[in-house]
């Protein structure tokens, strides 16, 4: 008796192709170029576009910390009231941590593609997105201090 080799309509093979396809999707997805960074051309122009960015990002998210830091006061005083030196350093942990985990994240994904070309390219666009968020996260900061 013969053994069956499909399963289903399209048998064993497609629901193994459909798993790589998938797979492919995600692992790739932080390979191309965010279509917000306006980068292009080559593997080199890109990279080269893409630090040029992640400086204008770092700036202004260095901009924004040194704000609040100035809203909260010093560590002595702090600001409002007797909490603020409490909220000084909570924040400054907080950023610090989320510092961490900006650089350990897009570590990981810079590790796992630590033998391929595109390599930097996902470095640097996961440390703009990372930092973007992290950006968002300090405006809604000044929004509430200027309340």
């Amino acid at each position: 008796m013969p053994l069956r080799t499909t399963v289903g309509l399209g048998g064993p093979w497609l629901g193994s192709l459909a798993l790589v396809l998938a797979l492919n999707m995600f692992l790739c997805a932080p390979c191309r170029p965010s279509e917000t960074s306006g980068c292009d051309g080559t593997t080199l122009q890109i990279t080269h576009c893409l630090q040029r960015e992640y400086r204008g990002v770092d700036t202004r998210l260095k901009e924004l910390y040194q704000r609040i830091l100035a809203g909260l006061g010093s560590s002595e005083q702090g600001k409002p009231g007797p909490d603020g030196r409490k909220a000084r350093d909570l924040f400054i942990k907080a950023h610090k941590t989320w510092l961490t985990f900006r650089d350990d994240e897009c570590g990981a994904r810079y590790s796992y593609f630590a033998e391929g070309s595109m390599r930097e390219m996902v470095l640097l666009e996961c440390q703009i997105e990372l930092s973007k968020d992290r950006i968002r996260l300090l405006e809604g900061w000044l929004d509430l201090m200027e309340r």
